[in-house]
């Protein structure tokens, strides 16, 4: 694996769950990034980045490839240092269904599985973030065409939840693709394909109760319902951290390398200084100013420094304690950066 490019593994017996995260990721992640769907196996995960991807109910299966997970993540035997995963996040899959009752408006969010979630944690050890990949999707593929026959499906209105017109339609997708005779056929199949029954519930729920919501706050409606935020910040940390850990064994090689320029005396040393400064900014695309809370100011980005110092300290492998160092450093130049900025203006 070069220095350039980095891996996220979707892995996990959720066959729709893994394709489409495997798929939202692709399209999310910047092109020196790959994702790949590790379901189907079988050797250890070569990854910066794992997802296990799993039912509300962990089975004893999930259970078993978590944990030969994590021990590839702690060096085992079979697992090299350059290759080891940041960590291993499970993912609630469907999260939208979790709770869900047919036939009653109820609000869909990825948050309403948080206690669910919970409790897949206690059982895989690991941290689970509920999420609904399909609503992920939704919001960066629901069109026009799309939007105006939920508009549509959303002026028909009844009484009572549980009778006509339209309170038969949400008891099941067969009922609604013969009930919801107010869009076309193919349009409702489209319209369960891309939501399922809960995910256009949410939208003709979302457009009663604002009928000038726009195409872009739907979207953003189903990006916020599908929990898919607290998973990529999750992600471009791990890769944030795989940088990290990669300039870290970059900058050893390189301070051996000035040191023997010095020891012979060589002219190269005062470049091989001037390459060291520089060498500690860590340019990935999601860098410090995507990862980290509050203004890029000095202030911010000292205290920033002070953080991964301590984590240096306190790191309980050489592994982690490079990866803090060159955190570290990056900070640090960052903030010498800011400072240069700031008397040149």
């Amino acid at each position: 694996m070069s220095a350039e490019s980095y891996r996220v593994a979707v892995a996990g017996a959720a066959g729709a769950g893994v394709s489409i995260l495997a798929e939202y990721f692709r399209e999310t992640l910047p092109e020196c990034v790959t994702v790949f769907d590790a379901s189907a196996c079988d050797v250890s995960v070569d990854a910066d980045a794992v997802l296990y991807v799993c039912g509300p109910v962990p089975r004893p299966e999930d259970v078993t490839a978590v944990a030969a997970l994590c021990e590839d993540r702690a060096g085992g035997a079979s697992a090299r240092p350059e290759a080891w995963p940041r960590g291993v996040l499970g993912v609630l899959a469907r999260a939208d269904l979790v709770g869900w009752m047919p036939g009653r408006s109820q609000r869909v969010s990825a948050a309403a599985a948080r206690p669910h979630a919970d409790s897949a944690e206690r059982v895989l050890t690991i941290g689970v973030v509920p999420v609904s990949a399909m609503l992920a999707r939704a919001a960066r593929r629901i069109t026009v065409e799309d939007f105006d026959a939920l508009r549509r499906i959303a002026s028909v209105r009844s009484t009572d939840d549980r009778g006509q017109p339209d309170g038969v339609w949400w008891y099941s997708a067969d009922l609604f693709r013969t009930h919801a005779v107010w869009v076309e056929r193919s349009q409702r199949e489209q319209l369960l394909s891309l939501l399922d029954l809960p995910g256009v519930r949410l939208a003709v729920d979302a457009l009663r109760a604002n009928p000038g919501m726009t195409l872009d706050e739907m979207g953003e409606l189903m990006r916020k319902a599908s929990g898919i935020a607290a998973l990529d910040t999750w992600v471009r940390g791990a890769l944030w951290d795989a940088a990290a850990a990669r300039a870290g064994s970059a900058r050893m090689a390189l301070e051996r390398l000035m040191v023997t320029e010095l020891a012979s005396g060589r002219s190269r040393a005062a470049a091989s200084l001037r390459l060291l400064r520089r060498s500690a900014l860590i340019s990935v695309p999601w860098a410090v100013d995507q990862l980290v809370s509050g203004p890029r100011t000095l202030e911010n980005v000292l205290a920033w420094a002070a953080v991964a110092r301590r984590e240096a300290a306190s790191a309980r492998t050489s592994h982690g304690a490079h990866a803090a160092l060159a955190r570290y450093r990056h900070f640090l130049a960052v903030a010498e950066d800011l400072m240069l900025e700031g008397r040149a203006a």
